[in-house]
């Protein structure tokens, strides 16, 4: 899904506190392109997290950083930024030493046909005729489909709706939750209202 170039702009938003925002939800709810879409708006720093989870592999998303190296990366990244916005992934796995810096966090739900059928169009961009022709494409994304397709009824082991429910409990910042079946500049314009709030 890409930014909705009627989404409000707001360049260089400049907040009167620090904003360290972390966009969550399941695979294929939209996490990364409101998170792009925000950056983009604002000049805050955007970090995707499976940008640092996977290592740049001739085949994508077959091989992992080890978690520290995974965030040393990420705080690299943050050196000298007030204000950064962290989408996807699973921070309490990933990032847990990342947790106390975040000051709001965002989780976006989506019916979940409409989301499997995004991450099926995803794929299906991004890998084309390999996904059915290339043995290796298909084992690998047929297992993505197989584990991104029991987030609803996942037990709390694993990036579920459950862990995440629980995870949004454990977070000591506000939380808002969106639909994220709306255009990405409806949901852009509710989290910068959110993180606005005194």
């Amino acid at each position: 899904m890409s930014p909705d170039p009627s989404a409000t702009a707001h360049t260089a938003v400049v907040p009167a506190r620090p904003v360290r925002l972390y966009v969550l939800g399941a695979a294929g709810s939209g996490t990364s392109t409101l998170g792009q879409a925000i950056a983009a708006s604002t000049g805050w720093l955007h970090l995707d997290a499976d940008d640092f989870y996977w290592k740049p592999t001739p085949e994508p998303y077959t091989e992992k950083h080890p978690p520290a190296a995974r965030v040393a990366a990420m705080q690299a990244r943050m050196q000298g930024q007030a204000n950064w916005v962290i989408s996807g992934g699973s921070l309490y796995d990933l990032g847990a030493p990342l947790l106390p810096h975040i000051s709001h966090a965002v989780f976006l739900r989506l019916d979940d046909a409409l989301r499997m059928a995004r991450l099926h169009a995803r794929e299906t961009a991004r890998f084309g005729d390999a996904l059915v022709n290339d043995p290796v494409r298909h084992q690998v994304s047929q297992a993505f489909f197989a584990w991104a397709a029991g987030y609803e009824t996942g037990d709390d082991g694993a990036r579920s709706l459950q862990r995440h429910q629980r995870f949004l409990q454990e977070l000591h910042c506000p939380v808002l939750q969106l639909d994220s079946a709306a255009p990405v500049g409806a949901l852009q314009d509710a989290v910068l209202g959110f993180v606005r709030q005194p």
